[in-house]
């Protein structure tokens, strides 16, 4: 019993080992979860190897109806966060930022934490991550450094009657019309709001959500992100 026990441990180290040395994606993370490995290995496999990720909204939404936990998927959008901003710093010839005990975590990015409705905070996360955004998202609101929060999504539906009625994304699906959101971006450390943005879209339902999300990520990138030294 004892030696069949380290005998599965080591195969299964072997197979870590195995798996890490080749280049992962969302295909490879999905195997490994429906193999029943732990999120701990995973992460670990995840942190350990190269690999390109589909980090944006439908990407993210696949792995969740695959079973992937928040952690993983967590891990999933960091590393190509860290990924991206490694190769725009290469290509602008950036010199990064001095290491602190702040901020070698995130690797010297801001750190954060998005507060939104479930689905609208996963698109917004990963427009971020694919607007090359210089910043680390945090699922651990005491690790960050500001707070991304945002108001009720407002869609449109353009019906007989034509109300306007706050809604999750969830039941926002196929409604055609028009969506609006209001964002604020605080500082942890003084409760200030250092940035705010209001768009409307000419769309509704998971469409305008998206379009909701990335015109958000953008200003923030353009207006906020970028400007800091």
């Amino acid at each position: 019993m004892v030696r069949s026990l380290v005998l599965a441990v080591v195969a299964l180290c072997l197979s870590a080992t195995l798996i890490a040395q080749q280049s992962m994606s969302n295909d490879s993370v999905i195997k490994l979860v429906k193999a029943g490995l732990s999120d701990d290995l995973i992460i670990s496999t995840i942190n350990a190897s190269p690999g390109t990720y589909d980090t944006s909204a439908d990407g993210l939404i696949a792995l969740k109806r695959s079973g992937t936990s928040d952690k993983v998927v967590a891990t999933i959008v960091a590393k190509d966060a860290r990924n991206g901003a490694a190769v725009a710093e290469h290509a602008a010839a950036i010199p990064p930022p001095p290491a602190t005990t702040q901020n070698i975590q995130s690797g010297g990015l801001p750190k954060i934490f998005v507060k939104a409705d479930q689905d609208f905070a996963v698109a917004l996360t990963a427009a971020l991550n694919k607007k090359r955004a210089r910043a680390t998202v945090v699922l651990n609101q005491n690790d960050a450094e500001y707070v991304l929060q945002s108001a009720g999504v407002a869609a449109k539906q353009e019906s007989g009657a034509s109300k306007i009625a706050r809604c999750l994304f969830a039941y926002c699906a196929g409604i055609e019309g028009s969506s609006s959101v209001s964002v604020q971006l605080i500082q942890v450390s003084n409760s200030s709001v250092v940035w705010a943005y209001q768009v409307r879209k000419g769309n509704g339902g998971p469409v305008g959500i998206q379009s909701l999300s990335e015109a958000v990520a953008k200003h923030l990138k353009n207006e906020f992100l970028d400007q800091r030294k």
